[in-house]
C-alpha cells in the first residue's frame, strides 16, 4: 500500500461521502482500525475531546485513566490520540455497541496532520459518529462495503451510485485496490509499521493483537515508540504530492 494509494482512495472516498470520507480513508491507513472500530467510532473516544470526555465506564481502569490524561489529549507535551473501546454490529433488530473484536481496548496516537483533520472535520458535523454517512447516520447502517467502498475502490461511471451534494463526476479506480476489501487497508496499515522499523511489541499492540510469551509479558508501548510511530507516519503523508490535505474544506 503506497500513501498514493490511500490518497486516491481518499479523494474518490470524499465524493462519495464528503470530507468524513476523506478523513476515514486517512484514518484507517494510519490507524490500521477495524472497519467495525471505524464505524463505532463517536466523539468522546476521538481527538481532540479525549481523553477528557472519556466515559470512564469501569471502574477498574482508575490508574489507566489518570495516566492516560497526563500523556494524550491536545496541549503542548501530550500526544493526540483515539481510543478503541467499541465496535458496532448488527444484534436483533439494531444496531448495537460491542467490545472491539478479541477485547482488544487500545490508544493509537495518530500523526499531526490526522490530528488536525479529525478536529477540523468534528467541527463541520454535528452527529455523534466521528464519520457520519451521508445522511448523518452510522456508516455500518449505510451497508458501507457495497454502497460505498465499492465506487471508492472500483471507479463510478458520472452519476453513479452514492454521492455528496455537489460532487457527479466520474470516479477514477485505485488500481490498488480494484475488487479488493476494504480490510485491505488495515493490512498495509501494519506493513507501514513494520517497513519503519517499529518495535514488533507497538506494532502488534497497536494493530489490537495479543503478544504471546515472555515478551507480552514484560513489553509496553513507551512514549518514545509512539513518538516514533506519529512521526513515521507524518512523513508518509508529507511525501504525497498534490495530496487534497486542508483543501478537503475549500
Amino acid at each position: 500500500m503506497t500513501p498514493a494509494a490511500v490518497e486516491a482512495l481518499a479523494r474518490n472516498a470524499h465524493a462519495v461521502f464528503g470530507p468524513a470520507g476523506y478523513v476515514f480513508m486517512w484514518t484507517m491507513a494510519a490507524t490500521g482500525m477495524r472497519p467495525a472500530e471505524l464505524y463505532g467510532l463517536t466523539r468522546e473516544y476521538c481527538y481532540p475531546a479525549w481523553p477528557g470526555s472519556d466515559l470512564r465506564v469501569d471502574p477498574d481502569e482508575a490508574e489507566r485513566y489518570a495516566e492516560d490524561v497526563g500523556r494524550y489529549g491536545k496541549g503542548e507535551g501530550l500526544m493526540p490520540a483515539v481510543r478503541v473501546e467499541r465496535q458496532v454490529q448488527y444484534e436483533g433488530d439494531g444496531l448495537q455497541f460491542f467490545p472491539p473484536k478479541y477485547e482488544s481496548l487500545r490508544t493509537l496516537v495518530v500523526p499531526p496532520f490526522l490530528a488536525e483533520m479529525l478536529e477540523r472535520l468534528l467541527k463541520e458535523h454535528e452527529s455523534r459518529w466521528v464519520f457520519p454517512s451521508i445522511s448523518g447516520g452510522n456508516l455500518r447502517s449505510a451497508n458501507f462495503d457495497h454502497k460505498y467502498w465499492r465506487p471508492i475502490a472500483d471507479g463510478a461511471k458520472v452519476d453513479e451510485g452514492p454521492r455528496w451534494p455537489g460532487e457527479r463526476l466520474a470516479l477514477p479506480e485505485v488500481p490498488a485496490f480494484t475488487g479488493k476489501r476494504l480490510y485491505l487497508i488495515r493490512h498495509g496499515a501494519k506493513s507501514w509499521l513494520d517497513e519503519d522499523g517499529h518495535s514488533r511489541f507497538a506494532v502488534e499492540s497497536r494493530m489490537g493483537h495479543e503478544v504471546p510469551g515472555v515478551e507480552g509479558v514484560y513489553s509496553s508501548v513507551t512514549v518514545p515508540m509512539e513518538r516514533a510511530i506519529m512521526k513515521t507516519l507524518q512523513e508518509r503523508w508529507e511525501s504525497v504530492p498534490g495530496r487534497m490535505g486542508d483543501a478537503v474544506w475549500g
